[in-house]
């Protein structure tokens, strides 16, 4: 029964630098990486960024014990340059205007076709990525876990300030990285050919300059035979990382259930599942949420609880159900990382402050170690 397998999960990181005494971006990557493994350790668009990426896992512990790991060799590098690390949708410090993008060929086709949209993108992000059988089994689960997205993104929400300003929003994030063509929900196909034909149309158009550049928030990995979920913040501390982990491939494998025992998908209009998305990026879990199932405002706690409800069998078949219900908990009681840098500015009203715990949570074996 697919439902009862245990599936793979990895996840990728991107990661801010960031000068360690004035707490603004710093352009160091190119020097940070000239120090690290390459298969692990990458350029990002902008120089003031980098990615790391995981191995494939099958428990938890390890992918958690994998990215400290991985986290550690970067934050040792950094500060060796002189930078600190930090994991976080925005920095409250910052201005795209000062940045600079990456000498990357592609990267600079990105900004050779979209001009200021890819310069002002000084956001992170944290892809997990489930293992499936092939890619029409993938394209057949999406349609499953569209209504819960704006969930992830809720309990990921790390990106409040913007060019030294307090946006209002939780994760600002989410409406600049929106500003992409294909930014967003991704279209319901569940037949290949389809799927195929309407890569290639984009691409043939110019519309993007190749198939990595289907930035839907959950698609079929290009790369892996992998479904890939890329709604989320950068997260913080490293269990928001693996919770995200944990409800995705709970996602997934509820998902594959329900398709062997032939449970149609929900179809909520795309409008309310856009507004429950922007009601998320907007409030996080300090407010209601949107059910686009149900057509309703829910507390933000609640609906997080429902969706772990709906997981509970799969979470508790990866043994992963008693892991989910502690991280959700802490975060319920201390918050999401946007509110967290909100409760270090409201101090002494200096973004030097969330700067400063934004380095601390990224540390794992600091204020983000468990």
């Amino acid at each position: 029964m697919a439902g009862t397998e245990r599936l793979t999960v990895g996840a990728e990181e991107e990661y801010h630098l960031v000068d360690a005494d004035r707490g603004v971006l710093v352009s160091a990557a190119d020097a940070v990486l000239e120090h690290l493994d390459h298969e692990a350790y990458e350029h990002e668009l902008q120089r003031s960024m980098v990615e790391t990426h995981s191995g494939v896992h099958v428990a938890l512990g390890d992918l958690r014990a994998d990215l400290a790991a991985r986290r550690r060799a970067l934050r040792t590098v950094a500060d060796a340059h002189g930078a600190s690390l930090v994991a976080s949708g925005t920095v409250p410090l910052s201005d795209w205007r000062e940045q600079r993008m990456s000498g990357d060929e592609r990267y600079q086709r990105l900004r050779a076709e979209h001009g200021t949209l890819a310069e002002e993108q000084i956001v992170c992000g944290c892809h997990v990525h489930v293992g499936v059988p092939d890619r029409a089994t993938a394209l057949q689960v999406v349609p499953h876990v569209l209504p819960w997205l704006p969930v992830l993104l809720a309990l990921s929400s790390s990106s409040p300030f913007w060019q030294g300003l307090d946006t209002g929003y939780a994760s600002f994030r989410t409406p600049l990285w929106g500003r992409w063509p294909t930014a967003g929900f991704p279209p319901t196909l569940t037949d290949v050919a389809a799927y195929e034909r309407l890569a290639a149309s984009l691409v043939e158009t110019g519309t993007v300059i190749d198939r990595k550049q289907l930035y839907w928030f959950v698609r079929p990995s290009e790369q892996f035979p992998t479904l890939e979920f890329r709604v989320a913040d950068a997260c913080t501390r490293l269990d928001e990382t693996v919770l995200q982990a944990a409800l995705c491939r709970g996602l997934v494998a509820t998902a594959l259930e329900r398709l062997e025992r032939g449970v149609d998908a929900p179809e909520p209009p795309p409008a309310l599942l856009d507004a429950a998305l922007w009601r998320a990026s907007r409030s996080g879990l300090g407010d209601q949420l949107i059910d686009p199932v149900g057509a309703v405002c829910v507390p933000a706690p609640e609906l997080v609880r429902r969706l772990v409800d709906e997981l509970a069998g799969a979470l508790d078949r990866h043994g992963d159900l008693d892991l989910v219900h502690d991280h959700v908990q802490r975060m319920l009681v201390e918050g999401t990382s946007a509110e967290r840098q909100r409760a270090a500015v409201a101090v002494r009203g200096r973004l030097e402050d969330a700067v400063a715990r934004l380095v601390q949570e990224t540390d794992p074996d600091g204020a983000g170690a468990a």
